[in-house]
């Protein structure tokens, strides 16, 4: 039996360091750079002072799914000149820990569930999808979070781009990762949205 290939491994065209696949590239690029490239120039967009760049060491830039949709994890809203800059002024938090760090300027949702296998998203989708549209509709970027952007927040991005474009979750779930490559619902979610596909087509 022939044993499958594996994809190659890429340089980062701007620092050399080779990309494993998926785990630490960016997607919708036309150039191949690795992840802490991308946040490091994406924080050059609001040109930080020094100590302030010492303060955003964390920063990881969230990534655009979708026209004024945006995904990330817990440190990609610590940067206010950023969000201003990509127009985010919504942030829905899909976590029980998530940080409401700009209330005064930002429209915040939450929707507090762990990450585990007893965790019901499904019945907060109507919820988050509703937040979502409405933001867009007001003219909002709109971020959604969790702690690592990977799988309670891919979640909802999911259901969301399932229910707009009357999707199955396979092409969602394919459409999301071209941007956000190691986005990996837990297979708890996945059935959820597996459920929510019967609802969408």
């Amino acid at each position: 039996m022939e044993a499958k290939s594996q994809p190659a491994y890429q340089k980062c065209t701007r620092c050399g360091y080779s990309i494993a696949p998926g785990a630490n590239s960016i997607g919708r690029r036309p150039d191949q750079i690795c992840r802490n490239c991308y946040n490091a120039l994406e924080l050059d967009l609001v040109k930080p002072a020094a100590e302030d760049r010492k303060k955003l060491q964390f920063f990881e830039a969230p990534d655009l799914v979708d026209p004024q949709l945006w995904l990330g994890g817990c440190f990609a809203d610590i940067s206010k000149p950023y969000l201003d800059l990509k127009g985010i002024r919504a942030i829905l938090l899909v976590c029980s820990e998530g940080i409401e760090r700009w209330k005064e300027s930002i429209v915040y949702e939450k929707i507090p569930v762990e990450d585990n296998f007893q965790a019901d998203l499904r019945g907060h989708f109507k919820k988050a999808i509703e937040f979502i549209s409405g933001q867009i509709a007001k003219g909002n970027g709109v971020l959604v979070r969790c702690a690592a952007g990977v799988s309670r927040s891919a979640t909802v991005v999911i259901a969301y781009i399932m229910q707009t474009k009357h999707w199955g979750v396979d092409r969602a779930l394919k459409y999301v990762k071209e941007v956000r490559p190691f986005v990996e619902p837990n297979y708890k979610f996945m059935a959820q949205l597996r459920d929510f596909e019967a609802e969408v087509l």
